[in-house]
């Protein structure tokens, strides 16, 4: 069945998308390598070895058309918390 993100109720009205498919999924990472690309002091990986990987693929959407996006969404600490707590 098709992922539908506009209502019954507001089916008529040119917002939303049609035939989206979306995936999200929890991943294991290294926390070494995944700190890295952090800018310090101000954020810092958590203990947390995981991430989500989010990928979409919007073929027809209400604003421009085909429409596509990824991301890789990490857990982090802001670096104040860290010395706080530290």
């Amino acid at each position: 069945e098709a992922f539908k993100v506009v209502s019954e109720e507001n089916k008529d009205k040119k917002f939303g998308w049609e035939n989206a498919v979306v995936l999200a999924a929890t991943v294991k990472i290294d926390r070494a390598a995944a700190d890295t690309w952090l800018p310090k002091p101000a954020l810092n990986i958590s203990d947390v070895d995981e991430a989500i990987l989010f990928v979409a693929w919007y073929p027809d959407s209400f604003c421009c058309g085909a429409y596509h996006e990824a991301a890789l969404l990490l857990k982090l600490l802001r670096g104040w918390l860290m010395s706080w707590t530290a």
